[in-house]
């Protein structure tokens, strides 16, 4: 047995010989190989407006060949080797057979690359200093495997369709744009601008006391910032987001610590073009500690001469509601008549005798609400 892959026709002969010596004998085989289709059609092209391109080459007298076309204006049906000039993108498909051996078929689109109109789309044109704008160029009229090459102002260089830019001023981006097939090259510009930096370095605060915040202490909170904008600054001042102030030229603001616990405050700076830098500071506002002496000498030497309530923080941010003292016998003997100084240890402008005495004090805050620890009970000696 034996194979063969002839390209033309061919006689085979076979010779049998006897191994017993019997003789031999001889038999001859025609085959014959019928022509294959000719057809060499080409893969898919882009070609410029106005250009012509062959669709096939190769041809036989034994093959028939039948085009259609996409194209209404198309006739050249039975060419084997049509040579088209399509107006726009056109797709053809080929057979080609000689009724014998397998029929070759083709599809081949032709991409025509016309005019191409180009601009480019800018998200936004003037930028907030730090942001970034996307660019797209919009090629009407391209063809797949269009070339994009981007060059801004500042050196930066960019390739592809869109690019994302980040200027840190006013910065102009020139596009050379080449379609798929080498038609056409042609070149667009935009600018895009960026407004002067705002550096806001955070917030800076003053205060009653140093380090502690109290309820009823003064707060000054400023702004820490420098800035060459010509144009005016917007600034909105806010507590746990309520706004406290707002308006131009507002760099500082001063403040009642009224609410305990954690408040930030938050400052919000609006050039004239909309652009915002924001800023922010935690404070953490606590109740004064507030203590009751145990003892008192009002012996007139301007030292501990007198019976009254020591807090921390700025004392004025305290109200004594309540201030009342009572001797062994309950007597009333004080009853909050000098807030501002306490018990000079007399009753009826007599001094009282050494021994111990029983206090109610009631303490209101700054904000109004009653100190957590008030009213305040307990023993006071006076000592002579």
């Amino acid at each position: 047995q034996a194979t063969d892959d002839p390209d033309t026709s061919t006689d085979y002969t076979i010779t049998y010989i006897s191994s017993i010596g019997c003789g031999t004998r001889t038999e001859t085989v025609s085959v014959e190989v019928l022509p294959a289709p000719v057809a060499n059609p080409i893969g898919d092209a882009v070609i410029c407006l106005g250009d012509a391109i062959q669709l096939s080459s190769g041809s036989d007298p034994n093959t028939i060949y039948e085009w259609t076309s996409t194209d209404p204006s198309f006739t050249d049906f039975n060419n084997p080797e049509p040579v088209v000039s399509p107006t726009q993108t056109t797709t053809y498909t080929l057979v080609a057979e000689n009724g014998v051996c397998p029929a070759i078929q083709a599809e081949i689109t032709i991409e025509v690359v016309g005019e191409v109109m180009l601009s480019i789309d800018v998200s936004d044109d003037e930028l907030c200093f730090g942001e970034e704008a996307t660019l797209t160029a919009v090629a009407v009229g391209g063809s797949s495997g269009d070339l994009f090459s981007w060059e801004g102002s500042d050196g930066s260089t960019f390739s592809g369709n869109p690019i994302t830019v980040s200027p840190l001023g006013l910065t102009e981006y020139t596009l050379t744009y080449q379609d798929g097939a080498g038609c056409q090259t042609l070149v667009q510009t935009v600018s895009v601008d960026v407004e002067g930096e705002v550096a806001l370095d955070g917030i800076s605060i003053e205060a009653d006391s140093a380090g502690f915040y109290f309820i009823g202490d003064q707060i000054f909170l400023t702004a820490n910032y420098t800035t060459g904008l010509p144009g005016p600054l917007t600034f909105s001042w806010t507590r746990n987001d309520s706004l406290i102030d707002s308006g131009q030229g507002l760099e500082s603001i001063g403040e009642t610590l009224l609410i305990s616990g954690e408040n930030i405050y938050e400052l919000a700076i609006t050039t004239p073009n909309g652009c915002l830098y924001t800023a922010s500071i935690n404070i953490t506002v606590e109740e004064p500690r507030v203590l009751v002496p145990n003892a008192f000498t009002p012996n007139g030497d301007t030292h501990n001469d007198f019976f009254y309530v020591v807090s921390e923080g700025n004392p004025e941010n305290l109200a004594i509601t309540e201030f009342k003292v009572f001797n062994r016998w309950g007597q009333l003997v004080y009853d909050n008549e000098n807030p501002g100084l306490g018990w000079d240890g007399t009753f009826n402008n007599k001094p009282q005798p050494s021994e111990v005495y029983f206090y109610m004090i009631s303490v209101e805050l700054a904000n109004g609400d009653p100190h957590s620890e008030s009213p305040f009970r307990g023993d006071v000696t006076l000592l002579r």
